[in-house]
């Protein structure tokens, strides 16, 4: 990441909920704040729909190839016969969550976790924000979240390659993560240029100020928009353009058409792309999980 990206905050790709706490738990370093943008409640449920839903997904078990040549007297026969489907068995191995390790414990102790269930108390939480009050050692301002111990240094020159070859970049950066920023806006009423942008804005002064105290960059990840509408009944289109072709109205309030099914979803008035709208304030990125380019 260059020396300017903390003017800039990353937009990266739509990431689940068990990948979005892999990436803070083995991407971050200390002090990472997460701001998760609905309440405890909501996000757990959908962390475990999450993990239901990728145990329950079937492994292909290879088959092995025991098929002779076909006989010039049964051919016509064996393609008429339907071909077995190879049989696929549930996956038995279990979800790094669900198998608490003593690295994934230590680790989340030192991790700030904030609920902000509406876009006021997102806005509230960020004109107060600041890594002094995860790191002061005053009594008067003693953190919840202790700073973690110093990490072993290499014993060997040997170790310390192997533990850069861990990390391929090297490093682990703190960061304040945003999920589901649009979802917090959408349905309403700061679903608008002016709301996202008022919500960006104090995103952006946040990292500009931090970055300088802390070296803490901003980054904000959404949970699939298919996932997100699927529990609302909606439908919905996954990934990032999915995100970025949403229509947005240019005044906060303003009001849905009725004009019959076709038009239910539009605005009245002017509305512009969410992507023209958060290009001012992000730097997309593809998430790739871990993310890559820092």
């Amino acid at each position: 990441m260059d020396t300017h990206s903390h003017l800039h905050p990353l937009f990266l790709s739509p990431a689940l909920p068990s990948d979005l706490l892999q990436f803070v738990i083995n991407r971050c370093a200390y002090p990472t704040t997460l701001i998760i943008c609905c309440d405890r409640a909501e996000f757990l449920s959908s962390l475990t729909q999450d993990l239901i839903q990728q145990q329950a997904q079937p492994q292909q078990q290879p088959q092995p190839n025991t098929a002779d040549e076909p006989h010039p007297t049964t051919d016509n026969h064996a393609q008429q016969q339907p071909q077995p489907q190879p049989q696929r068995a549930p996956s038995k191995r279990p979800h790094p969550f669900l198998t608490p390790l003593l690295s994934q414990l230590a680790t989340t102790r030192h991790i700030r976790t904030v609920f902000v269930p509406t876009v006021s108390h997102l806005r509230a939480f960020l004109s107060v924000f600041s890594t002094t009050d995860s790191s002061s050692s005053s009594s008067s301002k003693r953190s919840k979240v202790p700073p973690p111990p110093p990490p072993p240094q290499p014993t060997s020159p040997t170790r310390a390659a192997e533990t850069t070859e861990t990390d391929p970049r090297g490093i682990k950066r703190p960061l304040l993560v945003v999920y589901n920023f649009l979802a917090l806006h959408r349905h309403t009423s700061e679903w608008s240029v002016q709301g996202l942008g008022a919500s960006a804005a104090g995103l952006v002064e946040v990292g500009a100020r931090e970055w300088d105290v802390s070296g803490v960059g901003v980054v904000v990840v959404e949970q699939p928009l298919a996932i997100s509408a699927a529990s609302q009944g909606e439908e919905g289109e996954d990934g990032m353009k999915g995100l970025l072709r949403e229509r947005v109205p240019v005044l906060s309030g303003s009001a849905r058409r009725a004009r019959g099914d076709l038009e239910a979803t539009g605005w009245a008035g002017k509305t512009v792309d969410v992507g023209r709208v958060l290009g001012r304030w992000f730097r997309f990125r593809d998430g790739g999980w871990p993310v890559e380019g820092w």
